[in-house]
């Protein structure tokens, strides 16, 4: 059972008995209100374990909050999330902003995760696999005051701010977005990077391409870190690419074909993967096939997954997931794992 620490559970309360004020006043049913769970309780059999062949495992994750709630000219949203230990999970902040609308000018403050390299689907096959990161590369907790510009072509923006690990940080970007296509293209200074101490600029290019005919999506995310001369530090550049390509093959099957690499400053200094998956519908069911394979250094990891699921709406779903994976020369690891997500929203 979940353990929530006393200040934690305070807040829960506190929070909780805002709402019910406001379901008094009759204003509950314009709140924008929604609930995620996710879990991934797993029994894997590994035969190089020897005395310890069979384990259990899980990850969990809640998220539960307001999207955009209006309150005169400004917008709020407010997101927690618990976060697992071990057999406790606690609640913290996820995502907290308020913002006022000028015009063609938005202004807002509060804070977020940040980072590279998000939604991609074979990543989230099955969910939680890779743990609870957001962001695939340059993940970050961005406390700031964000101003942006919008117009029918595109918006600009300018975030300030940072946090106590990574110091400040400025954030420049600029979104263009047409029919079938959006591109979003970053500039973004450091003082710390998330993993050694010393400043980075990152540049960062995002996009999203659709055939006229929907039966095409390609989604592509490129960043460039440089760190300069520091101390007794030489310069260097790290870089980052990820892209997935959905094809739709029949009318509900997709062939779905992704490919990553990254090169940083820790160990592993350089990972690729490459992924090779079919999605196909029938009616609730969606049944999922997926190889991957995964070069640490020089090093493969070969993984075969097998997902079937039965959707009881649009987001909400029960499934099982087989993973068969092989690294190097050792012997064979098996894993069954049964896969929640559902969704009040």
């Amino acid at each position: 059972m979940a353990h929530f620490p006393g200040k934690t559970k305070l807040k829960t309360i506190y929070l909780l008995a805002a709402c019910l004020s406001l379901y008094s006043l009759g204003f509950a049913w314009e709140l924008p209100v929604f609930a995620h769970w996710q879990s991934l309780n797993t029994i894997s059999y590994n035969p190089d374990q020897s005395g310890k062949e069979y384990s259990w495992d899980e990850l969990y994750r809640a998220k539960f909050g307001l999207r955009d709630v209006q309150i005169q000219d400004a917008r709020l949203s407010v997101i927690l999330a618990t976060e697992q230990f071990f057999d406790e999970s606690h609640v913290k902040l996820n995502e907290f902003s308020i913002s006022y609308d000028l015009d063609k000018l938005s202004i807002s403050a509060g804070s977020r995760e940040h980072g590279y390299g998000t939604a991609f689907w074979i990543d989230q096959q099955p969910i939680l696999r890779r743990g609870f990161a957001k962001f695939n590369h340059q993940s970050m907790r961005m406390n700031s005051l964000m101003i942006a510009y919008e117009s029918p072509l595109g918006s600009s923006s300018l975030d300030l701010g940072g946090n106590t690990h990574n110091q400040a940080c400025a954030l420049m970007s600029h979104r263009i977005w047409r029919p079938k296509c959006t591109l979003t293209i970053s500039q973004e200074f450091r003082a710390k990077d998330s993993y050694r101490r010393y400043p980075v600029s990152i540049t960062g290019i995002d996009l999203d391409l659709f055939s006229p005919t929907d039966k095409y999506h390609c989604k592509n995310v490129f960043a460039l870190s440089y760190h300069p001369r520091w101390e007794t530090r030489s310069h260097t550049t790290n870089a980052y690419v990820q892209s997935e390509q959905h094809f739709r093959i029949l009318k509900n099957s997709s062939l779905i074909a992704g490919i990553m690499y990254e090169s940083r400053l820790y160990t592993p200094k350089e990972t690729s993967r490459y992924q090779l998956a079919i999605r196909h519908k029938t009616g609730s069911f969606v049944f999922s096939p997926i190889a991957e394979l995964c070069r640490i250094s020089d090093e493969d990891l070969w993984q075969y997954r097998f997902l079937t699921s039965y959707h009881l709406n649009k987001q909400s779903s029960i499934g099982l997931a087989y993973e068969h994976n092989r690294y190097q020369s050792s012997q064979s690891h098996h894993s069954l794992a049964l896969v929640l997500d559902f969704v009040l929203d």
